[in-house]
């Protein structure tokens, strides 16, 4: 059985991190001439505070229930969690996230019409790419290291019993 409790709690005390660091990023790339770059080939549509903080509610509540994937990934793949191993889930994570944008951009062309500079910001600039797979990674180890030890330890042997259906012959 999974540890519910700490997985909702890692997935909100990690998915609050991802919020806070992100609008730190944000003000930075405003305020700082060098990082400002980063966003003027972006057209980006400018949003209200209201809706900022919506998209940053979003976020937490789908951070909470990724939360309880990486703790069904801790018990029954891994069978280990930590900070380490929260954060290597977290870099696949990122990365599977990123190529599957990319997947559906392409895809569905009239779709992510919508989003034009959102997209364009998102694969065409080195830094938010690495922002990006960082921010997933960051959630992962707090994920890792808030859920703690499985219940379903290692050491412990599986229930599965692995056997060859047909025998492989050897030829001399």
């Amino acid at each position: 059985m999974i540890k519910f409790r700490d997985a909702l709690f890692g997935g909100l005390y990690g998915s609050i991190a991802v919020v806070l660091l992100t609008g730190v990023a944000l003000l930075l790339v405003r305020f700082v001439p060098a990082l400002a770059k980063v966003s003027e080939r972006a057209e980006l549509v400018p949003i209200t505070i209201w809706d900022r903080l919506i998209l940053a509610a979003v976020a937490v509540v789908g951070g909470v229930v990724i939360a309880v994937l990486y703790a069904l990934i801790f018990e029954f793949v891994t069978r280990r969690a930590g900070w380490l191993i929260g954060a290597a889930i977290g870099a696949g994570h990122g990365a599977v996230i990123w190529l599957g944008a990319a997947v559906i951009a392409w895809s569905f062309p009239h779709i992510v019409d919508a989003f034009p500079g959102e997209l364009s910001l998102l694969f065409d600039s080195f830094v938010v790419i690495a922002g990006f797979l960082t921010l997933h990674i960051v959630y992962g180890a707090i994920v890792g290291r808030i859920y703690g030890p499985p219940g379903h330890s290692a050491a412990v042997g599986t229930r599965v019993k692995w056997r060859e259906v047909h025998s492989a012959q050897r030829s001399n």
